[in-house]
């Protein structure tokens, strides 16, 4: 299942707290596209899925927007700072309901555990794309990072 919305960039939190939603017409409101996207999840984790939110822009964005659709404890959003690349920010909805920022933890290769199911951590497939895996898997596939890092590192130095 993949879709396409065209939504408003702010977060409902946000704009409750700060101003009505009748203060700035929408017409003034930056636009930007949101994929969703979904798929199950394989092995221990099967009838499970996972959900994500993804968007690009030119710069950061503050917090996920008005997604405009029910979300699920664990859905993910990331998004992509084009002129940043490499860096994207990174959202899990977690079980209090509300987006928790885990940009930091993510880019240091901490485990990120699933809301709901105990053995499975956040990671990510060599496309890029977010999963859910099991802990141990997701040690063994930073380990291999890093050496591949080290490893381009080093012939860098070398030449």
């Amino acid at each position: 299942m993949l879709g396409i919305l065209l939504i408003v960039p702010l977060c409902s939190s946000q704009m409750q707290a700060n101003q009505p939603e009748s203060a700035a017409p929408e017409s003034t409101l930056p636009h930007f596209d949101v994929k969703f996207e979904c798929r199950p999840l394989r092995g221990t984790h099967a009838g499970h899925d996972i959900r994500w939110f993804s968007s690009a822009t030119d710069s950061d964005i503050k917090c996920p927007p008005d997604c405009r659709q029910e979300l699920r404890v664990a859905d993910i959003y990331y998004h992509t700072n084009r002129s940043r690349m490499g860096r994207d920010q990174m959202w899990i909805f977690n079980e209090n309901r509300i987006w928790e920022d885990i940009t930091k933890r993510y880019h240091d290769g901490t485990s990120i555990p699933h809301p709901t199911i105990p053995t499975a951590v956040l990671s990510k497939t060599e496309s890029g794309k977010p999963t859910f895996v099991l802990e141990g898997t997701h040690k063994s596939s930073r380990r291999r990072l890093k050496a591949a890092e080290a490893q381009v590192a080093g012939s860098r130095l070398e030449s």
